[in-house]
Order: C-alpha cells, then sequence, then structure tokens
C-alpha cells in the first residue's frame, strides 16, 4: 500500500472521479500488466494457467499470505482451519496494513462460523489499530458500520484470534481520573461524513451474482459505490491506506452487472495503471489482492466486444489464482475461459482448455457446484462435432440439478441437450428435452418471488422453446407431436394474455408463428396419409379453416408491428404453396406461390424468391 492518505495527482487537483470515456480503447498486449502474454493467449500461457493446483497449498509464512488463506478456507466451511491459522499468526509482526487484513479476516471467518462474539472482539482490536496509528474518525466510521457503537463489556476477551492486546490499545486505564474514551460511544452525529461514505463503500459487500438483483438495486449498490468514491478525496487525508482501488473494483463489478461494460472496462483498467505505477515502489503490497480481481472483472466485462483479450485477462487471473485456495472461483473462471476462446473462433485452445476444465472437477468437493462446467465442456463437444459426449455429460449435470431442484440449470442443461440430441439423430428425445426445458422456464416465469424481469425473460424463453418443439417436429415428421404443442402455446398464450408482462407483439407473433405450425403439422399428417392422392374435401376444409384462422390473426397485428405483418403473409403463401402441392391441389398450390414470389420479391429476400421461382415453373410445367 502507499503511505496513509496518499492520493492520485488526478484526484488532488480535481477532487472528482474521471470518467469513462465514449469509446474505450484499453489494453494492448504489450500492456506492462500483462508481461510475457500474447493476444490470444497461446497454448503455452493455457498449460501455465490451467495447471493443476499443488493440493494441499503449501502452509502460508506471512501474515498477509496467512488473511488470504483464512479468507480461502472460511468461504469452504473450513472453520477449524480458518481458527487455527488465525491464532497461529496472531503475534507474527507485519506492517500496519497487513495486520488488519489479518483482523478482517479472521473475524469474517468467525462470523462465518457462528462465533459473533469472538468476531466482535476481533474488529474492535481492528478500530483500536486504526485509532492507534493516528486515523480516528476512519475509527469512529468503522465502529458504526460494523455496529460497534458502544464500548465492550470489561472482562470479555479476544476469542484466541489475535494478541491480547496491541501496542495501540493499552490493556488498563492509567490511575487516577479517568479520561473519556472518545470511542466508547459512537453516533452517527460523531462521524464525518465523507469518511463514512468511503467506509460504507468498503464495508458492505456486493451481493453476489447468485443473489439475482433486479435493476433498482443495482442501481443502489452503484449509487452507494460512486458516492463513496466521490467522498474519497475530502476523506482522504482521514482515511488509513489508499482504499481507491478496490471501490474502483467495487464499482465496476457493478457496473458489468448492469451492462455497462465500457464503463466497468474503465474502472478497472485504471486500477491495474495504478498497481503497475505502484510496482516500482519499496514496500507496496497488494493487500486486497486487487490486480487479480481487476483481471477477472476485465475477462467478464470484455468477454463480448473483445473476447480474445478477456481470454487474455482470465488467464492473467488464473496464474495468480494458483495459491488461492478456493476450487470454485478458479472453476468459474475457467469457464468463462473456455466461452471466450470459442467467441474468438480459438477451436484448438477451447478444446484444449474444456478438456483440462473437465480434468479440474475433482478440486470441487461438492458436486452441485460442478453443473455449470460440465455445461460448458458439452457445449463445446456439441460445436466438436461429439454430441454423444455431451449427451453423457448433460446426463450427469442433469442428476445434480435435478437432486438440488435448480430450475436455472435444469432449463439450459435441457436445452443444450436437444441439441445434442438433435445433432446425434434423436428427435423424439431432443422433443422430450425441450419440453422440460419449457416446464423449467414456465416454473421459474410463474414464480411468486420472481421480478417483473423475471417473468418477462423465462416467458420469453418458454414460448420459444415450445416453437421449437413445433419446428423439430415438423422436420422429424412427428406431426401429431407438432400440433399438440402448437395447440398448447395457443392456451398458454390465451392464459398469460390477461396479465401480459412481454409486448403485445411479441405475443401476436407466438400467436402467428403456432397457427402457422397447427395447418403445417395438419396437412403434413394428410399427405402422408393420402400418399401422393388429391385431398378429399374433408382436407381442403381443414386447410381453408386452419389458413384461414392464420390469415385473421395476421391480420389483427397490433401497432407497431406492420413490418412483421407483412412479413408473416408473404410467409403464410409461401407455406400454403407448398402445402397444397403435397395435397395434390396444383392450380390452388399455384395462385399461393405466385402471390409468394411477388412477396419475396416486394422484400428485396433473393434466396426465398429463387426457390418459390422454381415451384411456380414446376406448378406451372405441370398444369
Amino acid at each position: 500500500m502507499t503511505s496513509p492518505g496518499s492520493a492520485s495527482p488526478e484526484r488532488e487537483r480535481t477532487g472528482r472521479i474521471a470518467e469513462a470515456p465514449a469509446e474505450v480503447e484499453f489494453l494492448p498486449a504489450e500492456a506492462p500488466f500483462m508481461p510475457g502474454l500474447s493476444v490470444p493467449p497461446t497454448l503455452d500461457d493455457l498449460r501455465a494457467a490451467l495447471r493443476p493446483p499443488a493440493l494441499p497449498l503449501p502452509h502460508p509464512t506471512t501474515v498477509l499470505g496467512a488473511a488470504h488463506r483464512i479468507l480461502d478456507l472460511s468461504e469452504q466451511g473450513r472453520h477449524r482451519e480458518a481458527r487455527v491459522l488465525s491464532r497461529v499468526f496472531a503475534h507474527e509482526p507485519a506492517p500496519m496494513a497487513e495486520r488488519i487484513e489479518l483482523l478482517r479476516a479472521s473475524a469474517l471467518a468467525r462470523r462465518a462460523e457462528g462465533r459473533d462474539e469472538e468476531a466482535e472482539q476481533i474488529l474492535r482490536e481492528m478500530v483500536s489499530l486504526i485509532d492507534g496509528a493516528g486515523y480516528r474518525e476512519h475509527a469512529k466510521a468503522a465502529m458504526l458500520e460494523l455496529g460497534l457503537t458502544t464500548a465492550p463489556a470489561s472482562g470479555d476477551d479476544d476469542g484466541g484470534a489475535s494478541a491480547p492486546s496491541s501496542p495501540a490499545a493499552p490493556s488498563r486505564p492509567a490511575r487516577g481520573r479517568r479520561r473519556k474514551d472518545p470511542l466508547a460511544r459512537v453516533t452517527e452525529d460523531d462521524v464525518d461524513e465523507a469518511v463514512l461514505a468511503v467506509v460504507q463503500g468498503l464495508s458492505r459487500p456486493i451481493p453476489s451474482v447468485s443473489a439475482h438483483l433486479d435493476e433498482s438495486a443495482l442501481e443502489a449498490e452503484e449509487w452507494r459505490m460512486m458516492t463513496a468514491l466521490e467522498a474519497y478525496p475530502e476523506a482522504a487525508s482521514l482515511i488509513l491506506g489508499d482504499p481507491d482501488p478496490l471501490l474502483r473494483l467495487r464499482l465496476a463489478e457493478v457496473l458489468v452487472r448492469r451492462g455497462r461494460a465500457d464503463e466497468a472496462v474503465f474502472q478497472a483498467g485504471t486500477v491495474l495503471e495504478e498497481l503497475a505505477e505502484r510496482e516500482g515502489r519499496r514496500g507496496t503490497v497488494d493487500v486486497e489482492r486487487s490486480g487479480t480481481s481487476a483481471h477477472t472483472i476485465l475477462a467478464e466485462a470484455l468477454r463480448d466486444s473483445a473476447p480474445a483479450l478477456a481470454a487474455s485477462h482470465a488467464v492473467v487471473a488464473l496464474i495468480a489464482m494458483q495459491d488461492v485456495d478456493r476450487p470454485l472461483p478458479r472453476i468459474d473462471l475457467i469457464c468463462e475461459l473456455v466461452e471466450d476462446l470459442h467467441r474468438a473462433g480459438l477451436r484448438r485452445e477451447t478444446a484444449f482448455a474444456a478438456r483440462r476444465l473437465l480434468s479440474l472437477l475433482r478440486t470441487l468437493p461438492d458436486p452441485f457446484d460442478r453443473v455449470r462446467a460440465l455445461r460448458v465442456v458439452a457445449a463445446e463437444r456439441i460445436r466438436a462435432g461429439s454430441p454423444e459426449e455431451a449427451i453423457d455429460l448433460l446426463t450427469e449435470a442433469r442428476r445434480i440439478a435435478r437432486a438440488d431442484r435448480d430450475h436455472r440449470a435444469l432449463l439450459s442443461i435441457d436445452r443444450l441437450s436437444a441439441e445434442g440430441l438433435r445433432l446425434a439423430g434423436r428427435p423424439a428425445e431432443a422433443i422430450a428435452a425441450l419440453r422440460r426445458a419449457a416446464t423449467d422456464a414456465r416454473w421459474l416465469a410463474d414464480d411468486l418471488g420472481a421480478t417483473r424481469a423475471d417473468r418477462e425473460r423465462f416467458q420469453r424463453i418458454e414460448l420459444g422453446v415450445r416453437g421449437d418443439v413445433v419446428r423439430l417436429a415438423l422436420d422429424a415428421g412427428l406431426h401429431d407431436e407438432a400440433q399438440g404443442e402448437a395447440l398448447g402455446i395457443l392456451v398458454r398464450l390465451d392464459r398469460i394474455s390477461g396479465r401480459p408482462v412481454l409486448p403485445a407483439s411479441e405475443l401476436w407473433d407466438h400467436e402467428v408463428d403456432a397457427r402457422i405450425g397447427q395447418m403445417l403439422a395438419a396437412d403434413l399428417a394428410a399427405a402422408a396419409r393420402l400418399d401422393g392422392e388429391r385431398a378429399d374435401k374433408e382436407t381442403r376444409e381443414e386447410h381453408a379453416r386452419l389458413r384461414d384462422e392464420a390469415r385473421r390473426v395476421i391480420a389483427a397485428a397490433p401497432e407497431g408491428a406492420q413490418e412483421r405483418r407483412g412479413f408473416w403473409e408473404v410467409y403464410l403463401a409461401d407455406r400454403e404453396a407448398e402445402m397444397l402441392d403435397r395435397l395434390g391441389l396444383g392450380m390452388a398450390a399455384l395462385v399461393a406461390a405466385r402471390t409468394a414470389l411477388a412477396g419475396w420479391e416486394a422484400r428485396g429476400e433473393a434466396e426465398h424468391a429463387a426457390r418459390v421461382a422454381e415451384l411456380v415453373a414446376r406448378l406451372e410445367h405441370a398444369g
């Protein structure tokens, strides 16, 4: 860390947070914080990043190393080991920043274990150290934020987590008149407002991705972090250390989750630049592992716009995590690396990383943590043309997710399974997988705890998946399956239309698709039954009824859907021409085909027009 209270020249000049430029040109391969790594990463880079961890990891030799290991052990539920480690290093000499990090880690570990009283005593010692270093406003703000607003009761001890006393906290008061302890009782009026904002930004954790926060909650988190960063220049001289990198990383994490990747890249990149500047300074230590966190955030933020660069950042972070005793975050990052390599079109590197990922799953003690990795490897196997391997992996993933009743995971697994089964030539099983996926999506959409955004998302997925069932069934010649699913879509649309969360144009689009699907299924079934014979009156009437119903729905297009209406009108004529031809109704098919041809030509769809033109020529010749 830099000397307490230091601030960058820009913050000292402006007192404001630098904002990201409109377009971020960021992090070339030769950047100083990516030494020796190329963009995209090479196979040698991947071998270094994906090397199996040497378990068990060597015993920590420094107070900072112990603090990091305590956090890692606590996250895995290995509380006894964390407690022993905190006691072993309680009396080891260390710089102030590292000592405070050890106390913070020990307190978090005790709290995770349910030892709240011990955690409170450790936090009190941490506050005493901050106060003893001359940062009383920081200490008071920490007391208020941590809920330590009154002095500890006499006779309390520290639970064996740290030294019985510290140089900053005398063991007994001197004789004579007692002086009032400024930290004996702290209220919000006693604390500097800017310091409190910074401490709140540091103390309150960002909720995990699994918390599925809605937009308003994420907006509140962003406001909290922005407030802390804006307050920091004013409070810099009153704060121990320089929390700017950690605050920026927390802000970047929220920005990524809000879909503002460019701003997140700017914040994380600023942290890396600051760390690179500090690297040459004597005594500088990255206490919070900010560099690793920054590369991890960049890997996530850049994956859509620059997947090769995102993969390089993931590699840097993974190499730095070789001595991190937390396998799940490492496996999650490798999953993202595999997907980034695929997006970058690096097939050989993707296959290599996927194989390594599969071999590393043994490091996860909880089988429920393996589901995402199994999905990622299965997706790579499908892309590589090995659907049967993917199906086996997904069968295991589904068994685990089903035992955990994880409907979100099941939804993803079943959709991927359907693709693998389709490619493997097993359409009936693929349809069954899609129907399971639709059921999971419906469960998630109708869950009483679902937010409006979740209901919208999962209703959209459900209807899309059910439409895929109709199309796959038609392609496979399973006409009854297709007709039944199309009817099911119409029933579902009728039920959700009373309290719609999807736009009217989108619901209408699904209804048109289902109506046309009904017509196609009935006509194809009839053609198969007739086996080349001309359609009878009953078949013609059924075709006309279903076609007219589709036309009626298309004509009732809601406002703003006129472009889609034009498309559906031409598409219906196109499909009708083919169906009538199959039913042996050549003249009617020719009329529909000419209508479709004119429509495709007017819309500039040359490929469709050429296909229908061949049908028109054949029908004219036959007539």
